[in-house]
C-alpha cells in the first residue's frame, strides 16, 4: 500500500500538473480539492455519506463567512481596526476551499460548475433589466437600455459603453 501523501507532495505535484499540463485553472482546483479531501478522510478514518459531507462542508462555510465578517467590521457596536485585506483573501480562499469541497461531494465537477455559474449569471442580468419573470429586480436605467431599443435580446453581461 502506498504511503499517504503529505502536504508537501501534494502542493508539489499540483504545481507539477500546472505547469506540465496547463490544465484549466478550474479543474486544477477541484483536482486538488478532491486530492485533500481523500487524504483527509483516509488518514482521518472519516467514513460520511454525501449528505452529512455536504453539511459538513456547509457549516464549514458558515463558519468561515463568521470569520470573514469579523474581518471587515461588521460589529457596529466596537471600535473598527484597519481593515486587513490580505486577511480578507484568505477567509474568502477559505469559504472557496469548502464550496469545491461541497461541489465534489455534490456530483459537481468544474465544467458544471462554470456552465451553471453562466446560466445564473445571465439569469441575473436578465432580472436586473427586467427580461425575468420575477417582479423587483429591474433597474430603470438598463430597462430601456440603448441595446433593447435597438431589439436585441440575448445581450449577455452589462450594457456596452
Amino acid at each position: 500500500m502506498a504511503a499517504a501523501k503529505t502536504e508537501k507532495d501534494l502542493n508539489a505535484s499540483a504545481a507539477k500538473r500546472d505547469k506540465g499540463d496547463r490544465m484549466d485553472r478550474l479543474a486544477l482546483v477541484f483536482q486538488m480539492q478532491r486530492e485533500l479531501d481523500e487524504f483527509i478522510s483516509k488518514s482521518r478514518g472519516l467514513d460520511f455519506g454525501p449528505e452529512a459531507w455536504i453539511q459538513k462542508q456547509v457549516l464549514a462555510m458558515v463558519a468561515e463567512l463568521g470569520e470573514l465578517l469579523d474581518e471587515v467590521n461588521y460589529k457596529w457596536w466596537k471600535a473598527p481596526r484597519p481593515l486587513d485585506m490580505q486577511a480578507v483573501r484568505e477567509e474568502l480562499v477559505d469559504v472557496f476551499h469548502f464550496l469545491i469541497g461541497a461541489c465534489i461531494k455534490a456530483g459537481m465537477g468544474p465544467d458544471e460548475l462554470f456552465t451553471a455559474y453562466c446560466q445564473k449569471n445571465k439569469e441575473n442580468w436578465d432580472r436586473q433589466r427586467g427580461k425575468a419573470g420575477k417582479e423587483g429586480y429591474a433597474v430603470a436605467s438598463l430597462r430601456a437600455s440603448p441595446c433593447r431599443e435597438a431589439g436585441e435580446t440575448d445581450i449577455d453581461g452589462p450594457p456596452k459603453e
